[in-house]
């Protein structure tokens, strides 16, 4: 909750988690305005969800002390009235998952009760109460957000996901020859590939007048430097401008032992979809135009995830 600093709250999300704790999504039933602790456990708190007022919050948290806990999406509705899209949030990342119904219910509930707005107007909550417990039963899906959904949805809200690490979703990961951050010291002063999700970059001008750069990454074990000079600069310069992930070569330094020096760079989401191009080039999977020129600043993980599967918000 420190609102600023070097690294963004990303970073610190998945330091929680190499560091064993456990972290919760916001609810409306539990979350502070900031970030909270207790025990083993960081709640995720609404300054975390993009494009959601701090006056939005704060009028959830006054009716949750003064009246309790919400029961139902329709019972949330008649006591705090946001916009639809404000709620559409709130049921996409998983801020109403207490009220124990699968995210793609409340979506289809949430169409319904702003169509039928009397539904949930303060006065005509004791009238139609059991209209809305009796809709609230009959529209339910067993049906849950995919992974890739539910990660996808976690990005777009809070600017990291909550329920999988990004490198999740790419198998390079896991070949052989790709050294993992927590083990570069194994390899003081020898050529090593590696994966990093970013973090945070720093660019500098060397005393000759050259443009090097320094990019903070990571994988699931552990945060390294990539350390760019000049002359490997001119050729890969444009790459970073994206959040990855990067497939690096390099050799580590023998003094720091915790950074790189990259020799060859690419960003993983453009070899696959390169790759996919040039094996069919009207392919489905391709989350974009086949035939369009991939922009490097639009390299962004959903090029990786299925384009039907993201373009769904519920059935």
């Amino acid at each position: 909750s420190n609102g600023g600093g070097y690294y963004s709250s990303a970073v610190y999300i998945s330091e929680c988690k190499r560091l064993g704790l456990k972290v919760l999504l916001p609810c409306i039933n539990e979350s502070e305005y900031e970030y909270t602790g207790k025990g083993k456990e960081i709640r995720i708190g609404f300054v975390a969800i993009k494009n959601f007022e701090k006056s939005y919050a704060d009028k959830i948290l006054e009716e949750r002390n003064k009246n309790g806990r919400f029961t139902s999406l329709a019972n949330f509705l008649s006591r705090v009235h946001l916009g639809f899209e404000s709620v559409e949030r709130l049921i996409k990342c998983g801020a109403m998952d207490s009220l124990k119904r699968t995210r793609p219910t409340l979506l289809r509930l949430l169409d319904i009760y702003f169509y039928n707005k009397k539904l949930v107007e303060d006065e005509n909550m004791n009238l139609f109460a059991n209209t809305t417990s009796k809709l609230e039963k009959e529209i339910a899906t067993d049906r849950e957000f995919g992974i890739e959904e539910t990660c996808y949805n976690e990005y777009e809200m809070f600017g990291y996901m909550v329920s999988r690490h990004p490198l999740d979703f790419f198998d390079e990961i896991n070949k052989k020859d790709i050294i993992k951050a927590v083990d570069m010291q194994k390899y003081n002063g020898k050529k090593i590939k590696m994966i990093g999700w970013y973090m945070a970059s720093k660019r500098v001008v060397t005393s000759r007048g050259g443009i090097m750069k320094f990019l903070s990454l990571e994988d699931k074990t552990e945060t390294f430097e990539a350390v760019i000079f000049p002359e490997a600069y001119k050729k890969y310069a444009e790459l970073t401008i994206s959040m990855g992930p990067y497939l690096i070569e390099g050799k580590v330094d023998a003094e720091s032992g915790n950074n790189i020096i990259v020799e060859r760079m690419a960003v993983l989401s453009a070899v696959k979809a390169e790759s996919i191009t040039q094996k069919d080039r009207t392919s489905k999977d391709f989350f974009g135009d086949a035939e369009k020129e991939l922009m490097v600043d639009e390299l962004h993980l959903v090029n990786s995830l299925g384009k039907e599967k993201l373009k769904r918000a519920y059935i």
